[in-house]
Order: structure tokens, then sequence, then C-alpha cells
């Protein structure tokens, strides 16, 4: 399927937006060949929090990059509630992949109790928070984005986690309420540099409106059931074609 990806997206001389694959560990080299010489970007859906340890059944950032992997995903709500990771190892897998010159997707985002109790702004905020404190722990990823050519180390990706796999995304007030949220957050923190971090919506995303969540203040969006079909995947990349043009 990556190469069906890559014909459609490169059917446009300069295709106007970044497309990123992040396919399943045991394909990444299947999809790293596919993918060679494209502009698409290859990504992982995991990644461990140390470089060098006993890591039995997980990947290591460094050997993701030896991969070809460009991206990492970390802290997708499928992690933090089917393996109880906490926001602190979210923090720390997201520094450990930028540390290893990965760029990472950190998902953020309420439960459906958290939403019905009002916490759904308190959670995301902390969430935020406890990352870029680990983060800024670790002197190789003090910054944010790349003093080269100034491309983002880290993206955010809100991702309520009672949307995810329902078919029925929030609506796009709720989601550019809580990305405006984000927004302050990361300013409250990191200033300047916070108000340039990317974010990305992700929950029940579909060819039918991922347009609608590729506007300001969102830069894009983080699918998943959608993108697992052949049809899916190419509709979404029309979708966004008649978007940028």
């Amino acid at each position: 399927m990556a190469r069906h990806a890559r014909e459609w997206y490169e059917a446009s001389a300069h295709p106007p937006f970044a497309l990123i694959i992040c396919p399943s560990p045991c394909a990444i080299p299947a999809v790293a060949d596919a993918l060679k010489g494209s502009t698409i970007g290859l990504g992982a859906q995991d990644v461990a929090e140390e470089e060098r340890a006993s890591l039995t059944g997980a990947t290591s950032p460094l050997h993701l990059k030896e991969l070809g992997v460009h991206t990492v995903i970390v802290g997708h709500s499928e992690r933090r509630a089917k393996y109880g990771e906490t926001d602190a190892l979210v923090g720390k897998k997201a520094a450990m992949a930028i540390a290893a010159g990965l760029q990472a997707i950190l998902c953020v985002g309420e439960t459906e109790a958290e939403r019905a109790a009002g916490q759904a702004e308190e959670v995301v905020r902390r969430q935020v928070r406890l990352a870029l404190s680990q983060i800024s722990s670790l002197p190789r990823t003090s910054a944010l984005r790349h003093e080269d050519d100034n491309t983002p180390h880290a993206l955010i990706a809100y991702e309520p986690v009672w949307t995810i796999g329902t078919g029925t995304p929030v609506t796009i007030a709720d989601a550019h309420a809580q990305a405006a949220v984000i927004r302050d957050e990361l300013r409250a923190v990191r200033q300047g540099e916070g108000a340039a971090v990317p974010l990305l919506y992700g929950g029940s995303v579909d060819q039918r409106n991922v347009a609608s969540f590729t506007v300001d203040p969102l830069a894009g969006t983080l699918v998943g059931t959608a993108s697992q079909t052949r049809e899916g995947l190419q509709g979404l990349v029309e979708a966004l074609k008649n978007v940028y043009h």
C-alpha cells in the first residue's frame, strides 16, 4: 500500500502537504524500501524510552533511525489505555526520540470520564507540561525546532480518547478549543518557541472530514483506521490535495 500512496502523493510535481506513513514495526523495512527516494516520511507507532538498555520487546530510537524512520508517535491513547503508559513515560519517550534525532508526535487527550467531569482542559495541559519538562531535561532536546532548517522536533496531536475508533469525531469547535488550550500551555512553558509547535487532530478522521480538521489552528491530522485500506488512504490524499490547491 505504501507504493500506491507514493503514486497518489507524487502525482503532483510539488505535493502541497507533508505525508508520513507509520506502519506496524514488522512492516517498517518493507515500507522503507517502498518509500526509498520519496518525499513521503517514514514513521513508527511507538519507541522505547531508552537509547541503550535491555529492551526486550521494545525498539530503541537509535535502531528506528537506522531503519530510516524519521518520526515516531508517542503517547497514543491505545498505548496509554492498554499498556498503562503514564504522562511521565510518554514524556521520556518523546525526549529520547528527539535526542536520537527523530521527530516526535506527542498525543494528548482526555477520556470520556475526564471530559464529563469537566477536566478536559486540565488533562491536556498536564500532559503537555509534563512532556515538555522531560524534553527540556536533556540538553540535546532543549530546543523544539532544528537550528539548521527550523523544522519541528515535536508536533502535538490532540487525540480525545473517547472518539478513537468510534467513527464520530469531536466537533470542529471542540477541536479548535482544545488546540487553543494546548497552544496556551505551550506558550506558558516555552514562550515564542511554543507558539510555533504544529498542532494536529486525531480521532475518527476520514476522507469526509479530514479537510475540516486541517484548518488553522490545526496544521494536520493523525489518521488511524481510515488510512489502513487502499481506498481509504487514497481518499484522504485526494481530499487533502483539494484543500491545498
